[in-house]
């Protein structure tokens, strides 16, 4: 349960982190930008990628949290509930690591050092 509920609390950080980069230089609050202060198009499209991917992160690992809290309260734990959490897991990597590419690159909204960066990774 530790484990899902670590990274559902990262997937809201990084939610959060590429949100306020995405305001910051491509949403309604980088009109006082100058054009170099402003963020590219894959700038843009690679802080919505760190949205959906910080989403799609928190979302599905807090409900497993509470899948498996609920589970083991009732005192039986289901095979089929592990061989979700399996593929659920499987899926989520496979989804993080595409993250990383994209998000840590030279154009990306994480290529800084940044709160972005520690969580993507």
């Amino acid at each position: 349960v530790r484990h899902w509920v670590w990274l559902g609390v990262i997937g809201l950080i990084q939610m959060g982190s590429s949100a306020r980069l995405f305001d910051n230089h491509c949403g309604h609050g980088s009109f006082g930008l100058s054009e170099v202060e402003r963020g590219s198009v894959k700038f843009c499209r690679r802080c919505q990628l760190g949205i959906v991917l910080g989403i799609l992160s928190a979302v599905p690992s807090l409900a497993m949290a509470g899948v498996k809290i609920g589970a083991t309260q009732g005192g039986k734990f289901s095979t089929q509930i592990f061989g979700i959490e399996v593929g659920l897991s499987g899926v989520m990597i496979t989804g993080q690591a595409v993250g990383v590419a994209f998000l840590t690159s030279r154009e990306g909204p994480a290529a800084p050092i940044n709160t972005l960066f520690y969580s993507s990774w």
